[in-house]
Protein backbone atom coordinates (compact mmCIF):
# COMPACT_ATOMS: atom_id res chain seq x y z
CA UNK A 1 0.00 0.00 0.00
CA UNK A 2 0.99 3.91 -0.69
CA UNK A 3 0.41 5.96 1.96
CA UNK A 4 -2.47 7.81 0.30
CA UNK A 5 -3.90 3.97 0.25
CA UNK A 6 -3.14 3.53 3.72
CA UNK A 7 -4.84 6.47 5.22
CA UNK A 8 -8.41 5.55 2.67
CA UNK A 9 -7.97 2.59 4.27
CA UNK A 10 -7.75 3.59 7.98
CA UNK A 11 -10.69 5.90 7.42
CA UNK A 12 -12.74 3.05 6.26
CA UNK A 13 -12.15 1.07 9.04
CA UNK A 14 -12.11 3.81 11.41
CA UNK A 15 -16.00 4.68 10.36
CA UNK A 16 -16.64 0.38 11.01
CA UNK A 17 -15.78 0.42 14.00
CA UNK A 18 -17.62 4.08 15.09
CA UNK A 19 -21.00 1.83 13.83
CA UNK A 20 -19.78 -1.41 14.95
CA UNK A 21 -19.38 -0.03 18.28
CA UNK A 22 -22.64 1.68 18.24
CA UNK A 23 -24.39 -1.79 17.74
CA UNK A 24 -25.14 -4.66 19.88
CA UNK A 25 -21.03 -4.97 20.29
CA UNK A 26 -21.11 -8.97 21.63
CA UNK A 27 -24.02 -10.25 18.60
CA UNK A 28 -23.40 -13.21 16.70
CA UNK A 29 -22.20 -11.88 13.55
CA UNK A 30 -20.29 -8.73 14.94
CA UNK A 31 -16.85 -8.21 13.48
CA UNK A 32 -15.72 -5.67 15.83
CA UNK A 33 -12.96 -7.82 16.53
CA UNK A 34 -11.40 -7.74 12.94
CA UNK A 35 -11.94 -4.31 12.53
CA UNK A 36 -9.92 -4.29 15.48
CA UNK A 37 -6.84 -5.95 14.59
CA UNK A 38 -7.16 -4.92 10.86
CA UNK A 39 -6.87 -1.57 11.48
CA UNK A 40 -4.28 -2.09 14.17
CA UNK A 41 -2.25 -3.88 11.14
CA UNK A 42 -3.16 -0.40 9.08
CA UNK A 43 -1.65 1.56 11.87
CA UNK A 44 1.38 -0.41 12.29
CA UNK A 45 1.52 -0.26 8.44
CA UNK A 46 2.00 3.81 8.21
CA UNK A 47 4.25 3.73 11.43
CA UNK A 48 1.86 5.13 14.07
CA UNK A 49 2.71 2.50 16.44
CA UNK A 50 1.18 4.37 19.33
CA UNK A 51 -2.75 4.31 17.39
CA UNK A 52 -1.13 0.31 16.52
CA UNK A 53 -0.63 -0.73 20.11
CA UNK A 54 -4.41 0.81 21.36
CA UNK A 55 -6.24 -0.95 18.89
CA UNK A 56 -4.38 -4.26 19.63
CA UNK A 57 -5.25 -3.90 23.14
CA UNK A 58 -8.91 -2.77 22.67
CA UNK A 59 -8.98 -5.81 20.07
CA UNK A 60 -7.37 -8.10 22.84
CA UNK A 61 -9.94 -6.73 25.78
CA UNK A 62 -12.87 -7.65 23.47
CA UNK A 63 -11.78 -10.78 22.67
CA UNK A 64 -11.80 -11.34 26.15
CA UNK A 65 -15.06 -9.90 27.18
CA UNK A 66 -16.87 -11.32 24.21
CA UNK A 67 -15.39 -15.02 24.18
CA UNK A 68 -14.17 -15.44 28.11
CA UNK A 69 -10.54 -15.84 29.19
CA UNK A 70 -8.75 -18.83 28.03
CA UNK A 71 -11.88 -20.55 25.67
CA UNK A 72 -11.25 -22.14 22.53
CA UNK A 73 -12.58 -19.08 20.82
CA UNK A 74 -10.41 -16.80 22.39
CA UNK A 75 -7.59 -18.40 21.91
CA UNK A 76 -8.20 -19.34 18.35
CA UNK A 77 -9.15 -15.28 18.11
CA UNK A 78 -5.55 -14.61 20.01
CA UNK A 79 -3.57 -16.96 17.42
CA UNK A 80 -5.40 -15.65 14.55
CA UNK A 81 -3.61 -12.18 15.71
CA UNK A 82 -0.36 -14.08 15.69
CA UNK A 83 -0.39 -14.96 12.70
CA UNK A 84 -1.54 -12.01 11.38
CA UNK A 85 1.61 -10.38 12.87
CA UNK A 86 3.86 -12.94 11.37
CA UNK A 87 2.96 -13.15 7.98
CA UNK A 88 3.41 -9.60 8.31
CA UNK A 89 6.81 -9.75 9.90
CA UNK A 90 6.24 -7.73 12.92
CA UNK A 91 7.84 -10.61 15.54
CA UNK A 92 7.90 -8.66 17.90
CA UNK A 93 4.11 -8.18 17.71
CA UNK A 94 3.33 -11.82 17.01
CA UNK A 95 5.93 -12.73 19.85
CA UNK A 96 3.96 -10.43 22.17
CA UNK A 97 0.60 -12.22 20.93
CA UNK A 98 2.09 -15.36 21.49
CA UNK A 99 3.09 -14.93 24.77
CA UNK A 100 -0.73 -14.26 26.08
CA UNK A 101 -1.59 -17.68 24.49
CA UNK A 102 0.78 -19.39 25.99
CA UNK A 103 -0.46 -17.69 29.75
CA UNK A 104 -4.31 -18.46 29.13
CA UNK A 105 -4.19 -21.23 26.86
CA UNK A 106 -5.25 -25.32 28.62
CA UNK A 107 -3.12 -27.08 25.77
CA UNK A 108 -4.73 -30.60 26.41
CA UNK A 109 -8.02 -28.91 26.27
CA UNK A 110 -7.14 -26.62 23.26
CA UNK A 111 -5.48 -30.14 21.44
CA UNK A 112 -7.53 -33.06 22.90
CA UNK A 113 -7.97 -33.92 19.17
CA UNK A 114 -4.93 -33.14 17.88
CA UNK A 115 -2.08 -35.59 19.96
CA UNK A 116 1.00 -33.28 18.19
CA UNK A 117 -0.96 -30.16 18.53
CA UNK A 118 1.63 -29.51 21.83
CA UNK A 119 4.57 -30.25 19.56
CA UNK A 120 3.04 -27.57 17.15
CA UNK A 121 2.63 -25.10 19.36
CA UNK A 122 5.92 -25.08 21.22
CA UNK A 123 8.02 -25.47 17.68
CA UNK A 124 5.67 -22.08 16.98
CA UNK A 125 7.08 -20.55 20.53
CA UNK A 126 10.45 -21.56 19.44
CA UNK A 127 10.30 -20.24 16.47
CA UNK A 128 8.53 -16.64 17.20
CA UNK A 129 11.68 -16.52 19.81
CA UNK A 130 14.27 -17.11 16.74
CA UNK A 131 12.43 -14.65 14.91
CA UNK A 132 12.80 -12.09 17.23
CA UNK A 133 16.99 -12.65 17.49
CA UNK A 134 16.19 -14.72 21.08
CA UNK A 135 18.42 -17.49 20.48
CA UNK A 136 18.70 -18.49 24.03
CA UNK A 137 14.86 -18.94 24.19
CA UNK A 138 14.19 -20.71 20.99
CA UNK A 139 17.15 -23.02 22.15
CA UNK A 140 15.82 -23.60 25.46
CA UNK A 141 12.00 -24.31 23.91
CA UNK A 142 13.70 -26.43 21.10
CA UNK A 143 15.42 -28.79 23.49
CA UNK A 144 12.53 -29.12 25.71
CA UNK A 145 10.50 -30.25 22.61
CA UNK A 146 13.32 -32.32 21.28
CA UNK A 147 12.44 -34.39 24.26
CA UNK A 148 8.85 -34.72 24.13
CA UNK A 149 8.94 -35.50 20.84
CA UNK A 150 11.34 -38.51 21.52
CA UNK A 151 9.36 -39.55 24.52
CA UNK A 152 6.00 -39.53 22.61
CA UNK A 153 7.99 -41.38 19.51
CA UNK A 154 9.09 -44.08 22.12
CA UNK A 155 5.68 -44.73 23.40
CA UNK A 156 3.77 -44.70 20.09
CA UNK A 157 3.11 -48.83 18.26
CA UNK A 158 1.67 -46.54 15.53
CA UNK A 159 3.77 -46.46 12.43
CA UNK A 160 2.24 -43.74 10.89
CA UNK A 161 2.57 -41.94 14.33
CA UNK A 162 6.11 -42.91 14.66
CA UNK A 163 6.74 -41.48 11.15
CA UNK A 164 4.89 -38.49 11.83
CA UNK A 165 7.50 -37.82 14.88
CA UNK A 166 10.30 -38.20 13.13
CA UNK A 167 9.71 -35.55 10.98
CA UNK A 168 8.93 -33.47 13.99
CA UNK A 169 12.52 -34.70 15.01
CA UNK A 170 14.43 -33.69 12.17
CA UNK A 171 12.94 -30.15 11.81
CA UNK A 172 13.78 -29.66 15.19
CA UNK A 173 17.07 -30.88 15.36
CA UNK A 174 18.05 -28.47 12.27
CA UNK A 175 16.18 -25.40 13.69
CA UNK A 176 17.87 -26.07 16.99
CA UNK A 177 21.32 -26.76 15.33
CA UNK A 178 20.75 -22.98 13.67
CA UNK A 179 19.77 -21.45 16.30
CA UNK A 180 23.04 -23.04 18.37
CA UNK A 181 24.94 -21.63 15.08
CA UNK A 182 23.82 -18.44 15.98
CA UNK A 183 24.87 -18.34 18.98
CA UNK A 184 28.22 -18.49 17.60
CA UNK A 185 28.18 -14.74 15.21
CA UNK A 186 27.09 -13.36 18.26
CA UNK A 187 29.60 -14.42 20.88
CA UNK A 188 32.80 -16.07 18.97
CA UNK A 189 32.73 -18.91 20.64
CA UNK A 190 33.62 -22.33 19.03
CA UNK A 191 32.09 -24.62 21.59
CA UNK A 192 28.38 -23.29 20.03
CA UNK A 193 30.23 -24.68 16.45
CA UNK A 194 30.99 -27.85 18.21
CA UNK A 195 27.40 -28.51 19.56
CA UNK A 196 25.73 -27.14 15.90
CA UNK A 197 27.58 -29.75 14.31
CA UNK A 198 27.14 -32.67 16.26
CA UNK A 199 22.62 -32.00 16.16
CA UNK A 200 23.69 -31.80 12.46
CA UNK A 201 25.55 -34.90 11.96
CA UNK A 202 22.97 -36.87 14.11
CA UNK A 203 20.50 -35.48 11.78
CA UNK A 204 21.80 -36.70 8.61
CA UNK A 205 22.60 -39.72 10.42
CA UNK A 206 18.59 -40.07 11.20
CA UNK A 207 17.74 -39.15 7.75
CA UNK A 208 19.98 -40.97 5.43
CA UNK A 209 18.73 -44.34 7.65
CA UNK A 210 15.25 -42.68 7.29
CA UNK A 211 13.00 -44.39 4.18
CA UNK A 212 10.53 -41.44 4.10
CA UNK A 213 10.81 -39.86 1.00
CA UNK A 214 10.14 -36.04 2.50
CA UNK A 215 13.08 -36.40 4.88
CA UNK A 216 15.40 -38.31 2.06
CA UNK A 217 14.57 -35.84 -0.59
CA UNK A 218 15.18 -32.30 1.73
CA UNK A 219 18.35 -34.05 3.30
CA UNK A 220 20.53 -31.62 1.15
CA UNK A 221 19.63 -29.10 3.31
CA UNK A 222 20.62 -29.75 6.63
CA UNK A 223 23.97 -30.99 4.65
CA UNK A 224 24.48 -27.68 3.33
CA UNK A 225 23.64 -26.28 7.04
CA UNK A 226 26.50 -28.62 8.01
CA UNK A 227 28.64 -27.01 5.57
CA UNK A 228 27.73 -23.44 6.65
CA UNK A 229 29.76 -24.83 10.12
CA UNK A 230 32.94 -25.64 7.60
CA UNK A 231 32.96 -22.60 6.24
CA UNK A 232 32.36 -20.52 9.69
CA UNK A 233 35.74 -22.64 10.80
CA UNK A 234 37.46 -21.65 7.21
CA UNK A 235 37.35 -25.46 6.55
CA UNK A 236 36.92 -24.67 2.58
CA UNK A 237 38.69 -27.85 1.76
CA UNK A 238 35.77 -30.45 3.44
CA UNK A 239 33.15 -28.10 2.70
CA UNK A 240 33.34 -27.92 -0.95
CA UNK A 241 32.81 -31.79 -2.00
CA UNK A 242 29.80 -31.37 0.36
CA UNK A 243 28.38 -28.30 -1.74
CA UNK A 244 28.96 -29.83 -4.85
CA UNK A 245 26.78 -33.37 -3.33
CA UNK A 246 24.23 -30.84 -2.35
CA UNK A 247 23.81 -28.83 -5.53
CA UNK A 248 23.64 -32.06 -7.82
CA UNK A 249 20.93 -33.81 -5.12
CA UNK A 250 19.20 -30.38 -4.89
CA UNK A 251 18.89 -30.51 -8.77
CA UNK A 252 17.40 -34.15 -8.86
CA UNK A 253 14.93 -33.32 -6.23
CA UNK A 254 13.93 -30.42 -7.38
CA UNK A 255 15.40 -28.28 -11.03
CA UNK A 256 18.22 -25.88 -11.34
CA UNK A 257 15.98 -23.34 -11.51
CA UNK A 258 14.22 -23.70 -8.49
CA UNK A 259 15.22 -21.24 -5.36
CA UNK A 260 16.74 -23.76 -3.33
CA UNK A 261 18.90 -24.47 -5.97
CA UNK A 262 19.68 -21.19 -6.94
CA UNK A 263 20.80 -20.54 -3.27
CA UNK A 264 22.94 -23.63 -3.41
CA UNK A 265 24.75 -22.56 -6.21
CA UNK A 266 25.73 -19.20 -5.12
CA UNK A 267 27.19 -21.10 -2.16
CA UNK A 268 28.93 -23.25 -4.55
CA UNK A 269 30.59 -20.41 -6.39
CA UNK A 270 31.80 -18.68 -3.32
CA UNK A 271 33.68 -21.62 -1.64
CA UNK A 272 34.83 -22.71 -5.08
CA UNK A 273 36.35 -19.42 -5.38
CA UNK A 274 38.70 -19.94 -3.06
CA UNK A 275 40.17 -23.03 -5.15
CA UNK A 276 39.08 -22.15 -8.73
CA UNK A 277 38.19 -18.21 -9.45
CA UNK A 278 37.78 -18.73 -13.20
CA UNK A 279 35.38 -22.17 -12.10
CA UNK A 280 33.29 -20.23 -9.72
CA UNK A 281 33.27 -17.28 -11.98
CA UNK A 282 31.56 -19.98 -14.31
CA UNK A 283 28.93 -20.80 -11.79
CA UNK A 284 28.03 -17.30 -11.40
CA UNK A 285 27.75 -16.51 -14.98
CA UNK A 286 25.23 -19.75 -15.75
CA UNK A 287 23.59 -18.15 -11.92
CA UNK A 288 22.35 -15.26 -13.59
CA UNK A 289 21.18 -17.00 -16.84
CA UNK A 290 18.75 -19.20 -14.65
CA UNK A 291 17.75 -16.89 -11.80
CA UNK A 292 14.00 -15.81 -12.87
CA UNK A 293 14.03 -12.16 -14.48
CA UNK A 294 11.63 -9.84 -12.92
Amino acid sequence: YNTSELKNKIKLYEKNIEILESTDLYKEGNLLNYNYSILAFFYNKNGDLKKASLFKNKHLKYMEARYGLGTSKYINALISLYELYYDQGYYDNALEVFLKVKETIDLESFYKDDDQGDLKFYHQLATIYYKNNDNDNAIKVYKENLSLIKSKRSLSNNNQTKDDLLRWEVLTLSDLALNIHNKYYTTGNDKYLDEAEKLYLQNIKISEISNLESIQRDLFITKDNLTAIYISRSKFEKALPMIEENYTSCIKSYSEKNEKCLTQMITLASVTSTFDLPKSIKILEKFLDLEPKT
